[in-house]
């Protein structure tokens, strides 16, 4: 199995059972942005960072047709955050040469990924990244290293599903990783974001597929007063 399926179906297993259009590419295949997207200022964006830029763009428009839609643009809002067709949420991630993406009909959930590389999180950064209960949690694993990697891609994901809901940048000790069942977690808010009170909890999903860590995570859509439908994903 090539790099790029077991990807994208380690991609696809984050979230069974949902309506999403997921894609991948990747950074050495090249593409074109469509108008209104860009990396950054013209002739000051390292050629690296345009081409995962590029990619991560090539990536939401296979999502989008994989959702039977046709291919729009998605331009980069001044948080830096993509902006969604009308009617669209999703999510998108890369490293290591490699781009997700995740679309889903707006108005159902709001999803999050990212892809880190299946290697332990260096030691100093842990203390910065890990609450102490996760890396009490983290130290009682086979690999506590791995599993500070885990909770760091959990964080992420969550942080990305959160953002659109809540237009709130948590810090890493401001959400703490519960481990589920198997190939599952939890994100719990130690502060309010948004609507989202302190104490919410979301759920998620993780996978390892060969040099890649894997996660997702998934917020249920607001109520018209704009509050989750459910503490549960």
């Amino acid at each position: 199995m090539s790099r790029k399926t077991a990807a994208l179906a380690a991609l696809r297993g984050l979230f069974p059972g949902v309506e999403a259009g997921f894609g991948l590419a990747e950074a050495a295949e090249g593409g074109a942005l469509c108008p209104g997207e860009t990396a950054g200022t013209p002739g000051r964006v390292v050629p690296q960072r345009e081409a995962e830029f590029i990619a991560g763009r090539m990536a939401a428009r296979a999502a989008m047709a994989d959702l039977g839609l046709p291919p729009q643009a998605v331009p980069r809002g001044a948080d830096r955050a993509p902006i969604w067709p009308e009617g669209l949420c999703g999510s998108l991630t890369h490293t290591g040469g490699l781009a997700l993406a995740v679309v889903m009909r707006q108005g159902a959930a709001s999803p999050g990924i990212d892809l880190e590389p299946a290697e332990d999180l260096p030691p100093e950064v842990i203390p910065a990244i890990l609450t102490r209960a996760e890396r009490l949690w983290a130290a009682r694993q086979p690999r506590p290293g791995l599993a500070a990697r885990l909770v760091f891609v959990a964080k992420e994901a969550g942080y990305k599903a959160q953002y659109p809901l809540s237009r709130s940048l948590l810090g890493f000790q401001e959400a703490e990783f519960e481990p589920g069942g198997p190939g599952e977690f939890r994100l719990r808010l130690l502060r309010a974001a948004g609507p989202l009170p302190q104490g919410f909890t979301f759920g998620g999903r993780f996978s390892t597929s060969g040099e890649f860590l894997f996660a997702g995570a998934l917020l249920p859509a607001l109520t018209q007063e704009g509050c989750p439908c459910s503490g549960a994903a």
